[in-house]
């Protein structure tokens, strides 16, 4: 992740992290296994109370400073954003994980619920950028988005979460490009399904993987500086698949594999 720089004593300066969605699931066990690596941390999330004990558990004020935090808020997100580089002098992780779901009815679409993920998935990650690349630069970082392997199709039952995460592998892409001469890794994390809260309603998912797992996958590839991160492998390679397949097939398909019928 670069070089991890001084500090005014002349010592190696300790990493910092900042992890969006960090109350539960892969927010949560990244924060785990960032603690376990050495970093100090910046934990935000709408919970406070889950993000509380979660910071207690890591070991309190000197490793970990709590932000409660709605990503849509623009002014709360960047007075977040201060407040870590106020408590911490520098940024070297930026991992934008927060994320929710939703089913869509289409016989009383609700415009309103489907911009709330949009918002969340989209810009809830965007408004991050403006005041947190400069420190990610000054340190030679990375930016972690975390989006989905359902960035490549459209789901019909969730097709708001799906365009929601098209848009930010896209941006992603794009930004990997544009910041690649500015020293900051950017990785796009595309999983397929994680046992979380988020998904817990449908009950056993095909191929599915329990968030610590998932954050150690995005940890290994955090510190080998990848580019894409997919998994698991199997899941990846039929979105792949599908990817190619006629229009036909793959209406088929997501019709058979509509997780509202898998429950129990």
């Amino acid at each position: 992740m670069g070089s991890p720089g001084r500090d005014g004593s002349g010592r190696a300066a300790r990493r910092i992290a900042l992890i969006t969605g960090a109350s539960s699931g892969i927010g949560a066990a990244l924060a785990r296994h960032l603690a376990e690596a050495g970093y100090g941390l910046t934990l935000a999330a709408r919970r406070g109370e889950r993000l509380r004990r979660l910071a207690e558990e890591l070991g309190g004020g000197e490793n970990v400073l709590a932000v409660e935090c709605d990503v849509r808020d623009r002014p709360a997100v960047e007075a977040a954003a201060a407040a870590s580089l106020e408590r911490w002098g520098r940024l070297d992780l930026l991992v934008l994980n927060a994320g929710v779901g939703g089913m869509t009815d289409f016989t009383a679409f609700d415009v309103e619920a489907a911009g709330r993920v949009i918002e969340t998935n989209l810009m809830g990650a965007l408004y991050w950028l403006g005041p947190c690349l400069p420190a990610i630069a000054a340190t030679h970082g990375s930016v972690v988005g975390v989006s989905s392997l359902a960035a490549h199709f459209g789901s019909p039952r969730s097709p708001s979460y799906c365009a929601s995460k098209a848009a930010l592998s896209a941006f992603l892409e794009g930004m990997r490009v544009a910041c690649r001469g500015r020293g900051i890794h950017v990785l796009t994390v595309e999983p397929g399904w994680v046992y979380t809260e988020m998904t817990a309603p449908f009950g056993r998912l095909p191929l599915a993987i329990d968030a610590d797992d998932a954050a150690r996958r995005i940890v290994r590839a955090i510190f080998r500086r990848r580019r894409i991160l997919r998994f698991p492998w199997p899941a990846a390679l039929f979105v792949a698949v599908m990817r190619h397949a006629p229009a036909w097939l793959r209406e088929r398909v997501l019709r058979a594999r509509d997780p509202r019928t898998r429950q129990g």
